[in-house]
């Protein structure tokens, strides 16, 4: 190949990065606010400028331009470590952890000009120690990179572990290019020789996809997060009632047994709009949070909690029995009976719930009739004196005092 084929893929990949540098930058500082934006860009400027340093060295090799390419590189690789941590919302690593690899190869580059200048070693075999020790260092960033991406679990993303896996392959190539780094391999990787052209193709190629990436991920997450909107209460972070319907259809359909039954618990605060009225809506909000409290505490991990509206809260407990599904709601009542907030006055405000509990143990059950027996069951709580549980059986009309 001409040397005009090696300085096209490196105008390529200049051209690339500066998009890249403006993407990112556009996604930081537009309306879209994404965070970490700013160190990808950064790094995207970073290798614009190795990439000009390298077209620069293809006409002309200047040694402290490699210098300047290797420093690039390695600032790259630094910021993207620091960006996906930033990204992902995680905390800050130490800064020496960070920066030390990266020391180690420039203070080599450093060192190595005083035996040179000496000829104590042919540049050659310098060159190729160098080479092979920035493969092995980028190749620890990369690792460190997809770690990041491919451990991403809240929430867990296809395209986070797919960009991930695609830093792992970059990490996986660095090594490989560390191993196989030509004995004769000419100075600043000037040359037409199938190995730089090679190296510098799939960078370009790894790059797009990368960059491709990373959109996805941020489109992927804002989805999830419209998706949480519409299926959240803003106010205590429950689910809603299409939340709760969407996901509880899921849970009865995992269950571990099929023998197993499931429990509707409807739940409503006594007196709510009285105390409303009296001593306000933030009163009113501070109650409706702390029963959400009362309800994280007392319930498990796998049960499904929701916020249906006002002060209506329905509860699914999978893979329960009547006994269990009882002791629960008793608990909850007790808890909640036990639990004083502080109004807007100062005043200090205790308040009792009702509860109605349906039994379900059908293998496909139609939910929206197990909903109608729970609040069927909590209207005869509150219409018992409030402040009780009474459970009622789907297929009797009979309401049970717990």
């Amino acid at each position: 190949m001409e040397a005009f084929d090696l300085r096209t893929l490196v105008l390529i990949l200049l051209t690339l990065n500066m998009l890249g540098f403006l993407i990112y930058l556009y996604a930081r500082f537009s309306t879209l606010r994404m965070v970490g934006m700013e160190l990808w860009a950064g790094g995207h400027l970073a290798l614009v400028v190795c990439f000009f340093g390298l077209l620069l060295n293809i006409e002309s090799p200047n040694p402290p331009l490699l210098f300047l390419i290797v420093i690039s590189l390695l600032t790259t690789h630094t910021l993207w470590w620091s960006a996906s941590r930033s990204f992902f919302h995680k905390e800050r690593l130490d800064p020496l952890l960070i920066f030390l690899p990266a020391f180690m190869v420039v203070a080599f580059a450093v060192c190595a000009v005083t035996p040179l200048v000496l000829k104590w070693i042919e540049e050659g075999t310098l060159l190729r120690t160098g080479y092979i020790l920035l493969f092995i260092t980028c190749a620890f960033y990369q690792l460190a990179i997809a770690k990041e991406f491919i451990s991403y679990r809240s929430p867990r993303l296809f395209t986070s572990v797919f960009v991930g896996c695609t830093f792992a392959v970059v990490a996986i190539f660095s090594i490989v290019s560390a191993i196989i780094v030509p004995e004769s391999l000419p100075s600043l990787m000037v040359s037409s020789t199938t190995y730089p052209i090679a190296t510098l193709a799939l960078v370009a190629f790894i790059q797009i996809i990368f960059m491709l990436g990373l959109m996805l991920i941020s489109a992927e997450r804002l989805q999830c997060r419209l998706n949480g909107l519409a299926q959240n209460d803003p106010l205590t972070g429950l689910l809603n009632r299409s939340g709760f319907m969407s996901q509880s259809e899921i849970a009865i359909k995992s269950r571990r047994k099929n023998d197993k039954i499931c429990a509707i618990m409807a739940f409503d605060l006594n007196h709510f709009k009285l105390i409303n009225e009296t001593y306000g809506h933030s009163t009113g909000d501070d109650l409706l949070i702390a029963f959400t409290n009362c309800l994280r505490e007392n319930t498990r991990a796998n049960d499904i909690v929701a916020r249906f509206g006002g002060e209506e809260f329905i509860v699914l407990c999978v893979d329960v029995d009547h006994t269990n599904a009882k002791n629960t709601a008793k608990r909850i009542s007790n808890f909640m009976a036990a639990l004083t907030v502080q109004s807007s006055t100062g005043e200090n405000l205790s308040i009792t719930i009702s509860v109605g509990l349906a039994m379900i143990d059908d293998n496909r059950p139609d939910l929206n009739l197990y909903l109608e027996t729970a609040n069927k069951a909590l209207y005869d709580a509150k219409a018992s004196g409030r402040n009780q549980v009474v459970m009622t059986e789907h297929s009797s009309q009979f309401s049970v005092l717990i």
